[in-house]
């Protein structure tokens, strides 16, 4: 077509104008009644005309510029899907632009000179830069626009559209508006004092952000027959929903939970929070956009006794976060407490819960990302057998030295059971601190035993719980003499076997009666 017929007027297109627009613009330059004289001009067939699919080849021809040009604003590309399409090369599905019957921002157009492309899309009800709704019905005729008209301003009628009044945005649509704005045209993200969760939504994609508001759109909007919602209503019933994050969205749910039957189990993989879930869980891609969503989801579905993740969906390693309501046994389980302790807590108000109810089930359910142990000091916990484990004594002993009061809980409330990691490591070393430093001189010329045999001896002399627990307490009182240590351990303590058998001896309620409670052994009244 290297002969074709050139326009007078062929101004380049701007890399942010609509592919139409820029049509349209060469209309009015060129002073065309309406534009069916370029697709004339260019041989473009009727039945492209108005769609996602018109080829631009032929176009480039006649404007005298490189085809790259106009490949940057065309709708689609080579290969492409005939329900896919693209908008300054963010790929969309073809329902989501609105190419029949143009909107448009009157003031933005007389600023620039151009239809900006964001225009194009259907969910773009508003210009958040002069924060009021699109232009789309003539004032004077008061029929829809058509890209058939004689220029940008002017509707085939002759009427001039910037005389048209239109009504505000809110603010949050504003700043829902905004972000799909700076999302096509590219434009550098911002911090917006909003109550959406803004930069979660600046994180998705076009198509998954259209996705997003088209989902929560049509849910909040009506129950039955979704195909009858204008995407007007669609985009503000959406910003109210994600508006005060995530407030609102809960409310949403609980008003759709509202609607299942009388005793029905919560599941979100059926209605009415199938296509949340499906939005959730697989549509929005890469699955870390989607946490904001995901997290809200489960937590609710916990709440209410049922289960977001399923299957092989559980799995997934983008379905892995922390769930914010567990059970106050798992609760306890993760804070080496006692369930009946965590029980207590949540009966008292001291630990902050929640009310779930599953069918006839009725249970509480512990916020565990604002449940604290009231503790004295910040530390781990120990169960009695693991700390047992962790100095080198038996469990019986340790639990009668902490009776005794020889083991001093100082950093943990009596109420609790288990034992502060502190005052663990706070007997560890009350132990080894009974070592001299150096070892004595006559170390090699007596008989002596480690601490560890001793605690661990299941037969003989020093078998009795009792007889373990007294030397234990001889030791810490220093009426038993300690030679040294082999390993830096509570038992690697050296102890003369002739000392150790002294004391039992002269603890007569020890070789008399090895079934003599502890208590009496120690604290004899």
């Amino acid at each position: 077509m290297s002969d074709a017929v050139r326009l007078v007027r062929h101004p380049a297109a701007k890399t942010t104008e609509s592919l139409y627009g820029y049509i349209l613009r060469l209309t009015e330059e060129n002073g065309y009644p309406d534009w069916s004289s370029i697709f004339l001009l260019a041989n473009i067939p009727r039945h492209e005309r108005g769609t996602a699919h018109i080829q631009v080849s032929q176009l480039a021809e006649i404007t005298n510029q490189p085809e790259q040009a106009l490949e940057l604003i065309r709708y689609t590309s080579p290969g492409m899907s005939v329900v896919r399409c693209r908008l300054l090369a963010h790929p969309l599905a073809v329902t989501d632009l609105r190419l029949k019957t143009p909107q448009i921002c009157p003031d933005c157009v007389e600023e620039k000179g151009y239809i900006e492309a964001h225009f194009d899309l259907s969910f773009m009800m508003g210009c958040p830069i002069h924060q009021k709704t699109l232009l789309s019905v003539c004032p004077k005729c008061l029929q829809p626009l058509s890209w058939a008209r004689p220029a940008l301003l002017q509707c085939h009628c002759g009427a001039f559209l910037p005389e048209s009044t239109r009504t505000s945005l809110s603010q949050p649509e504003v700043t829902l508006l905004d972000i799909i704005r700076r999302r096509v045209l590219g434009e550098p993200d911002r911090v917006y004092h909003s109550g959406l969760p803004t930069r979660e939504l600046q994180s998705l994609t076009l198509d998954c952000l259209i996705q997003l508001i088209n989902t929560l759109g049509r849910s909040a909007s009506e129950r039955s027959t979704a195909d009858l919602v204008g995407q007007e209503q669609v985009v503000k019933s959406a910003t109210q929903t994600l508006d005060e994050w995530p407030k609102r969205f809960i409310q949403h749910l609980e008003q759709l939970y509202e609607t299942l039957p009388s005793g029905e189990s919560l599941r979100m993989t059926q209605e009415p929070f199938h296509k949340i879930y499906w939005l959730a869980a697989v549509r929005i891609r890469p699955q870390e956009n989607a946490d904001f969503l995901r997290n809200v989801l489960s937590d609710f579905s916990a709440l209410h006794g049922g289960r977001f993740f399923s299957g092989r969906a559980s799995q997934r390693k983008g379905a892995e976060h922390a769930r914010k309501f567990i059970s106050i046994r798992e609760f306890a389980r993760q804070h080496c407490i006692a369930p009946r302790t965590a029980a207590r807590y949540v009966d008292t108000g001291q630990i902050p819960s929640v009310a779930s109810n599953q069918g006839n089930v009725h249970r509480r359910l512990i916020d565990s990302r604002c449940a604290t142990l009231p503790l004295k000091d910040a530390g781990k916990i120990y169960r009695m057998e693991n700390a047992a484990k962790l100095i080198g004594i038996p469990l019986l002993v340790l639990r009668a030295l902490k009776a005794n009061g020889e083991f001093e809980c100082r950093h943990l409330p009596n109420i609790l059971s288990g034992l502060h990691e502190l005052d663990v490591a706070s007997f560890i070393q009350r132990l080894l601190s009974l070592a001299p430093t150096p070892a004595r001189d006559h170390f090699n010329t007596i008989e002596t035993i480690q601490l560890r045999d001793i605690t661990r001896s299941r037969h003989g002399l020093y078998s009795p719980i009792t007889v373990k627990t007294l030397i234990i307490q001889q030791l810490l009182s220093k009426q038993l003499p300690v030679i040294g240590c082999v390993d830096g351990t509570p038992g690697g303590l050296l102890i003369s076997v002739k000392d150790v058998q002294t004391c039992i001896r002269d603890n007569s309620a020890v070789s008399r009666d090895r079934t003599v409670p502890v208590t009496r052994v120690l604290r004899p009244d």
